[in-house]
């Protein structure tokens, strides 16, 4: 006489549990949903390195152990030369493949406590904690050659590749914007001086 009852209860039983597989699945969904558009708005997507805004969380314990201890931090400005003209020649698809090319040469050139972000078409910025002008030029320049020795092969056909590097340095407490604006500074002038070449 409880059959229909007790198949109530047990539908209701079965409902509930498929409404709580759905939530689950509904927050792991959403889950993974926040952490993609994290990393969207703190990575490149062509390089996957840090973007600008990736690049300021990554430095909060470098800045406050610079300033704390009074440690020299030096900051590298790295700009493709002519990669327009690439672009122009043989396609966005092998300008592309540069500036892939150039973050990982810059990656493998770079200490774990370096931080490295893409952060213009063009430009990367690499932070060097602990790091004084000095040394900071001495490792600009073997990046520098590093790319030049390396041209790029696209359909069996040679590119060269130069960056124009430059190099600011600080001591103590760290202005990211300050930095990363003389290091650009530099880099200009590397590029007016002639390209392919590292000033400070």
């Amino acid at each position: 006489g409880n059959y229909p009852q007790a198949q109530a209860v047990a539908f209701g039983v079965y409902s509930a549990a498929y409404v709580l597989v759905a939530i689950g699945f509904l927050a792991s969904v959403l889950i993974d949903y926040q952490q993609n558009l994290s990393h969207l708005a703190t990575e490149d997507p062509l390089t996957q390195l840090l973007n600008h805004r990736g690049l300021e969380s990554a430095l909060h314990i470098t800045v406050a152990q610079a300033a704390r201890q009074q440690l020299p931090t030096a900051a590298i400005m790295v700009d493709i030369d002519n990669l327009r003209d690439v672009n122009s020649n043989f396609g966005n698809a092998a300008g592309d493949q540069v500036i892939r090319k150039i973050a990982l040469h810059l990656q493998r050139a770079s200490r774990d406590s370096d931080v490295l972000a893409r952060t213009g078409g063009d430009e990367y910025l690499l932070i060097l904690p602990n790091t004084d002008l000095d040394g900071a030029r001495l490792l600009a320049e073997r990046i520098r050659v590093g790319i030049a020795e390396h041209p790029l092969v696209v359909n069996q056909q040679r590119i060269p590749i130069t960056v124009s590097l430059g190099v600011a340095g600080t001591m103590g407490e760290i202005d990211l914007d300050k930095l990363s604006l003389e290091a650009d500074r530099a880099m200009y002038l590397a590029k007016r001086a002639g390209r392919n070449r590292v000033a400070s």
